[in-house]
């Protein structure tokens, strides 16, 4: 999952976009599609959108543009761009996933520490 879009303090998933294009140019262009039909969509917050990418190896120039539209439709919901690069190779995308299955353990910690009560509270000791 190339692009991951969560909420940023709970980390709860909002979208994965791009599972299998792992080069920037390609990215930017669907986080652009999907900021225009999906993302103007949600309140205005604090989101993420964490791109995960490899370096192409026949890059000579060029590549992805960040368009004002785009910028402004960020700017709009409040979300910001994370760039994480990685290895282009397996390992590099299994990473990308232990990256995202570590914020969800995470997640998951912080909610259950939300519902325990504290030591003193409920004692009838």
């Amino acid at each position: 999952m190339a692009i991951n879009i969560y909420i940023q303090d709970s980390y709860e998933n909002i979208d994965y976009i791009c599972d299998d294009d792992w080069e920037l140019p390609g990215q930017i262009y669907m986080l652009g599609e999907w900021l225009k039909t999906k993302g103007i969509l949600l309140p205005k917050g604090a989101y993420i959108a964490d791109i995960g990418f490899c370096v192409r190896k026949d890059a000579s120039g060029g590549g992805g543009v960040i368009t004002t539209e785009i910028i402004e439709l960020l700017n709009k919901i409040g979300m910001e761009i994370y760039l994480s690069e990685y290895r282009e190779t397996p390992i590099g995308r299994r990473i990308f996933g232990n990256v995202i299955a570590r914020r969800e353990t995470t997640k998951q910690s912080k909610m259950s520490s939300r519902a325990r009560p504290k030591a003193d509270e409920g004692s009838t000791e």
